[in-house]
């Protein structure tokens, strides 16, 4: 599976690239959203095809937040499945979700078969 990861901890995301890919995925990681939008877009107008099977998104981040990111991938990719994975609060995740209900949420800290269950969950 080619899992896209926007998560601008570098430990967090080091660690879950290293072990999403010891399960046999292939990951793509982005410590901002600026470098993820224009990754995805072949053009400004253009989106290219078939870019991950899911997109793991981290809410906070710097410059362009992931409920930014999470807009535009609903708007131009919406059958794109998406992971949040948050240490926001559970006010705010359940307002993400209300928004965006096919939006699955892992609140961080999370346990990592829990990743993969939603992994499963979300591409079957």
């Amino acid at each position: 599976m080619k899992i896209g990861i926007l998560e601008d901890d570098p430990a967090i995301r080091g660690i879950l690239s290293e072990m999403l890919e010891h399960a046999g995925h292939a990951t793509t990681v982005y410590n901002n959203g600026w470098d993820f939008l224009l990754d995805i877009f072949e053009d400004e107008h253009t989106p290219k095809l078939d870019v991950f099977d899911v997109v793991l998104i981290d809410l906070v981040l710097p410059s362009i937040s992931g409920a930014e990111i999470l807009n535009t991938i609903s708007n131009v990719y919406p059958s794109l499945p998406v992971i949040v994975i948050s240490a926001s609060s559970n006010e705010y995740l359940a307002s993400i979700k209300r928004r965006y209900p096919h939006v699955k949420i892992l609140q961080k800290p999370f346990r990592f078969h829990e990743l993969l269950d939603n992994l499963a969950q979300v591409v079957s």
